[in-house]
């Protein structure tokens, strides 16, 4: 049930699903691609605690090579591998014949939403202007229900790290796989952008005490500290900031 949510949500109807998957030959896996070596590297140590041998690892490998391919102006980015596993640990448990074609496409759409904090070039300002603009909208989003916790995220730099840490996995690389899907079931059901602001608000929200009364320092090592955050929570937390 979840996998087929999930595609309805990230591909299509059936109609559109299965004019993909009879098209996906057309997508060619490149031989090599320039940032092969880190992702070589990330592939073995995505979801740690989870075992795969090289035959199950290679055909994320390749959706990951396919997406660098085709978007080269970003290329293979770190985060994009727990990405990958997520959805593809969730579609080969429903449909193992088509599960590279529907990972490929789930992930093109998903990291569409967080494109904008990858750096073209060295001086791209996008990502910049990106990650201002989130954060303002993540302490508006809490100003109405929580002024005095905005008063503190008056320092945006708060918001702007937990979003460098943790958007470019959607949240995978502070989670468990299964924690993580659950989470997700959250951010892509209905307006995933928003969705992901509203997860946002709620993680700020969950842990609010800390941000009102810890420093500088301690702040910091709890938001770069994973084990910290409960999903159940944040989940629950997160449909109080739904528009």
């Amino acid at each position: 049930m979840r996998a087929v949510k999930w595609r309805r949500a990230l591909i299509g109807d059936m109609t559109k699903l299965s004019q993909l998957r009879d098209t996906h030959e057309h997508i060619f896996v490149p031989d090599r691609i320039a940032d092969e070596t880190d992702l070589n590297n990330d592939l073995e140590r995505t979801f740690p605690g989870l075992s795969y041998s090289s035959e199950q690892l290679e055909p994320i490998k390749n959706i990951l090579k396919v997406y660098a391919n085709v978007n080269r102006e970003i290329g293979y980015m770190q985060g994009m591998c727990f990405i990958a596993f997520v959805l593809y640990h969730t579609y080969s448990k429903d449909d193992l014949d088509h599960v590279v074609v529907d990972t490929y496409y789930s992930l093109t759409r998903l990291v569409g939403f967080i494109r904008p904090i990858y750096p073209i070039h060295d001086r791209d300002p996008k990502p910049t202007q990106f990650l201002d603009n989130m954060s303002k909208l993540i302490r508006l989003k809490i100003l109405y229900k929580h002024p005095m916790l905005a008063g503190k995220l008056n320092n945006l730099d708060y918001i702007r790290t937990l979003i460098i840490r943790t958007a470019p996995a959607l949240f995978a690389n502070y989670f468990t796989m299964e924690d993580t899907k659950i989470l997700w079931d959250y951010i892509i059901d209905g307006d995933i952008f928003e969705n992901i602001l509203s997860c946002y608000c709620a993680i700020l929200v969950c842990n609010k005490e800390i941000y009102l009364h810890m420093n500088d320092e301690k702040i910091y090592t709890f938001i770069l500290t994973p084990c910290f955050y409960r999903v159940a929570s944040i989940v629950s937390a997160a449909y109080a900031f739904r528009s």
